[in-house]
């Protein structure tokens, strides 16, 4: 879903706005940072592509959790921290397609990438990605 097709309310101080750049000469959107978004906004429901920060305060880290594993979605997540074997154990925890420690999610094409649930199946790139255009074959002959 476009980061403009949200049609919760902004609230104070907490959108941007995903307006297009005019200053580049084309339709993009400008970077949005959207906070206080909770379970049942579609900033939090659905998965968002474009320049747009959904922003929800968890708790703890078993609340963080269980709000990353609600979704319907599981294309890839990005825990920061301090102490990375601490990061990398609560991302463990978390149901996706990637994992990013202290990084942002992206994809190289050295590495297989792709999601979980409906954030889609198989991979792509490396040598996962090439093996979705194969065909498997048993080829057996008896003596």
């Amino acid at each position: 879903m476009r980061a403009s097709a949200h049609p919760e309310p902004a609230p104070p101080g907490g959108f941007a706005g995903a307006t297009p750049d005019r200053r580049r000469g084309c339709r993009t959107a400008c970077a949005s940072a959207r906070s206080e978004v909770t379970p049942g906004m579609a900033a939090f429901d659905e998965e968002t592509f474009g320049p747009v920060a959904a922003i929800t305060v968890a708790r703890d880290d078993d609340h963080a959790v269980e709000l990353a594993n609600s979704t319907d979605y599981g294309l890839g997540l990005s825990v920061w921290s301090g102490a990375t074997e601490h990061a990398v154990a609560v991302a463990r925890r978390i149901t996706s397609g990637a994992a990013f420690v202290n990084a942002i999610v992206a994809s190289d094409p050295r590495v297989p990438f792709g999601g979980t649930k409906r954030s889609g199946y198989g991979r792509e790139l490396a040598d996962a990605g090439l093996l979705a255009f194969t065909n498997t074959r048993t080829f057996w002959v008896a003596s």
